[in-house]
């Protein structure tokens, strides 16, 4: 009957052991890179973020200063129509008529008026044309608030795969943990046999030496005792001898 092989125990609590070290140590790769990821898009998304609040502020600074030098201008234009035309009232009532001298130049009065309109004309212009731009500008960041919420979106999907990747390491963490406590625990008691049976081992080769150099020992003593010659006076007296003594004594 062919034996059935078994498994290298010895082998298999290494292998456990090692697998729950490298277990471990993986897991805490994945999820040390995987935060770091999470931090570097938290941290763009904060800084754009930043810039988009600023650029909003001053958007909102320049458009609120082009609304008040305006409304100024228009206030001004009223104020200065309303004087102009109390002026010709009052000059019509005297026959007279009253003339302005704005940088060198002489304004009769339906020319001064002209010279308003046209001004609060260009402060109208200036005033849409940097609403325009401002607009434009904005239409630019609010592109670029699209985006940020989309990035927002993405890093809120990120930080839920992320909490549900650190549950799973955990368990990894946990799992690898008892498998390296179980193999080095078992791969110890197996050490602790294997030392115990090499010292019996040990042992025993140690005392079928002396045995073996004893019956040695003993069989080369044996093996002089018998090579060693027999002295003359415990020697026989030979037959023969004897014989040919009483054959002498005969007539």
């Amino acid at each position: 009957m062919v034996p059935f092989p078994t498994l290298p125990t010895e082998s298999l609590y290494k292998f456990l052991s090692i697998a729950g070290l490298v277990t471990i140590l993986s897991s805490l790769i994945l999820l040390t890179s995987q935060t770091q990821q999470l931090e570097i898009e938290n941290i763009k998304l904060r800084t754009n973020s930043e810039l988009y609040s600023l650029k909003i502020k001053k958007y909102n600074t320049l458009a609120k200063e082009a609304n008040d030098a305006y409304r100024r201008d228009k206030a001004s234009f009223a104020k200065d129509i309303a004087a102009l035309n109390s002026e010709k009232k009052r000059d019509k009532k005297k026959g007279i008529r009253t003339d302005r001298i704005i940088d060198g130049k002489t304004y009769s009065p339906d020319d001064y008026e002209n010279f308003l309109i046209k001004w609060i004309n260009a402060s109208q212009s200036k005033f849409n044309k940097t609403i325009d731009n401002l607009t434009k500008e904005y239409e630019s960041t609010d592109i670029e608030n699209i985006r940020l919420n989309q990035q927002r979106e993405l890093i809120e999907q990120n930080l839920s795969y992320s909490d549900y990747l650190t549950r799973q390491v955990r368990l990894l963490i946990t799992l690898g943990i008892l498998l390296m406590i179980y193999g080095f625990y078992k791969w110890h008691q197996m050490q602790v046999i294997a030392d115990d049976l090499l010292k019996y081992q040990l042992a025993k080769a140690k005392t079928e030496q002396e045995q073996l150099e004893a019956l040695r020992a003993k069989e080369l003593a044996d093996t002089q005792l018998e090579g060693t010659p027999i002295p003359a006076a415990t020697q026989a007296p030979s037959t023969d001898g004897v014989a040919e003594t009483n054959t002498n004594k005969k007539p």
